[in-house]
């Protein structure tokens, strides 16, 4: 994910917190917000302009409806959105996290995915 990132894929998450525990990982690289206080499909129109993003939304069930939200509109619009980093997490992670802000705290407190 970090190679990723810093070819400038752009990493979208739900919110700033996200960021912020991606960050504490040192997970560096373009972020995008989805919860950003616009409306989504707003959101759609400016991740539209890229070619490829990978997603880290929550593993929750509005994580897995952004997912297919996004998987519609920016998928119809040739956006590739790469989710095998999220499906990879979620598998690792179980339902010990539920969602990215968790996944530093997780992995501090020394326990191994």
């Amino acid at each position: 994910m970090a190679q990723l990132a810093s070819d400038g894929i752009m990493l979208v998450v739900e919110g700033r917190r996200d960021v912020e525990s991606l960050e504490r990982l040192g997970i560096a690289g373009r972020f995008f917000t989805l919860l950003n206080g616009n409306r989504l499909i707003e959101s759609i129109e400016v991740l539209a302009r890229e070619r490829e993003v990978i997603m880290l939304v929550d593993f929750d069930r509005r994580g897995r409806e952004l997912l297919a939200f996004c998987r519609r509109h920016l998928g119809a619009r040739g956006v590739r959105l790469n989710v095998e980093i999220w499906e990879r997490l979620r598998a690792l992670v179980g339902r010990q996290v539920k969602d990215i802000e968790g996944l530093a705290t997780y992995l501090d407190s020394g326990r191994k995915p």
